[in-house]
């Protein structure tokens, strides 16, 4: 490994790459969801949970670090077992020939690559300051990452530790991202950064080891929150979602993902990560209705483009003797060849996103509309489970039938690129 003296604030990088312990009570055992390393080498190597991880580091994540760090020292260790299998380890090395600041570290069994000891060589017994950051291996880092670190990597500030609360999260499917959220978490592993220098005696100051969400609990911690930091993807062969292995795992992703805010309007995602630019799929609006009617005159609407991941926001007024559930939405739904959805395997899939079927043909599948008195504007959220699409939609009066109500516009946020 040939490092070269630097004149930069240096960064030193760490990402663990689906490093194989099987000693490790999280991995196997009693609640890992795996009873002998064998099934959990399986696991974590298989071509759908490995490859995906190795297109989001190689592919985004590391051209999005070049791009971050200039006017920066940056070195990035990335860390794999033995047992990693070639190709992927191959893929590796073909990577660190093309990013310079890529330092490869395959274990057997303990590391092989210290980052204070690059932060030697580069720093020369100098007693500058210097950042390491942890980033997942299926993370990536805003394009100012860097710079926003960099007013607190100094000497006065060894032993403590920063983290950019603030993020982007988002769903991951077939390559491309949408759905995307704000994400506000202190002391998320991703991006987390130690401060560390060398004293005059050549010791290491810095923080403790703690896991990283109770650093605070061990060191004093820095938290800005005042801009994102850092992309977390949401996919279906996350460690965090190991047990959700049916076709409903991309509905509750979803449906965990609306838990939080939406990104603000002013807020330029492709300028924030460039490198992932390419894959993300924004909402499209499209206005179904924007004219106001009686709820009983109001047509089939019918979507251009069929969709499974979209948002239904009604601008409505409920007259006063509207109670629960005075009126509800029917889905029209579909399969991807166009038919209706029979199978009980699909039904069972969208009962389970909270989408209701009723008995009555009228009706079929359908969720209820919030009928407060009044008027207001309400987001309903959709995750279709995988094979399912939405055509249109039919608006109905249930209980208390005799209430007035009038829907004001109807516009539909689709997040797909699905079509019939």
């Amino acid at each position: 490994m040939q490092i070269s003296l630097g004149v930069d604030l240096l960064f030193i990088g760490q990402t663990r790459f689906s490093l194989f312990h099987p000693r490790s009570s999280s991995s196997v055992g009693a609640g890992s969801g795996f009873l002998t390393p064998e099934d959990y080498e399986v696991y974590l190597y298989s071509d759908e949970r490995i490859g995906l991880r190795t297109d989001i580091f190689i592919n985004q994540s590391l051209p999005q670090l070049a791009l971050a760090s200039k006017g920066f020292d940056l070195f990035h260790v990335v860390s794999y077992s033995a047992e990693l299998p070639t190709k992927f380890q191959r893929l590796l090395e073909d990577a660190a020939e093309r990013y310079q600041f890529l330092v490869l570290d395959r274990q057997y069994s303990k590391p092989t690559v210290d980052p204070h000891d690059i932060a030697a060589q580069v720093l020369d017994g100098s007693d500058a300051a210097y950042g390491v950051y942890q980033l997942d291996d299926d993370g990536v880092v805003s394009l100012d990452y860097f710079e926003q670190m960099s007013q607190y990597v100094t000497g006065a500030n060894a032993g403590m530790q920063v983290s950019l609360a603030t993020g982007i999260t988002a769903l991951g499917f077939d390559g491309n991202y949408s759905n995307f959220r704000s994400s506000y978490w202190p002391m998320h592993s991703m991006g987390l950064l130690s401060i560390w220098r060398r004293d005059n005696d050549g010791f290491l100051i810095g923080p403790d080891d703690a896991q990283h969400n109770l650093s605070d609990r061990t060191n004093p911690v820095i938290v800005d929150a005042r801009k994102p930091g850092y992309f977390w993807v949401r996919h279906l062969t996350q460690d965090t979602s190991i047990r959700d292995r049916l076709g409903t795992g991309r509905a509750k992703l979803a449906e965990n993902l609306q838990r939080y805010p939406s990104v603000s309007e002013d807020v330029d995602l492709g300028s924030i990560f460039p490198a992932i630019a390419d894959r993300m799929i924004l909402p499209v609006n499209e206005q179904l209705l924007d004219t106001a009617a009686n709820l009983s005159e109001v047509p089939i609407l019918y979507l251009d483009r069929p969709s499974s991941l979209f948002s239904l926001r009604l601008d409505a007024y409920f007259g006063e003797a509207a109670v629960t559930n005075s009126a509800l939405v029917s889905l029209l739904l579909m399969d991807t060849k166009g038919a209706d959805i029979t199978d009980e395997v699909l039904i069972k899939a969208l009962l389970e996103t909270g989408i209701g079927l009723s008995g009555n043909r009228n009706v079929g599948f359908y969720r209820y509309l919030k009928t407060s008195p009044g008027r207001s504007t309400n987001s309903y959220e959709f995750a279709l489970p995988e094979g399912v699409l939405c055509r249109g939609f039919i608006f109905q009066h249930w209980m208390n039938p005799e209430t007035t109500i009038v829907l004001h516009s109807v516009d539909v946020f689709s997040q797909t690129r699905a079509s019939a």
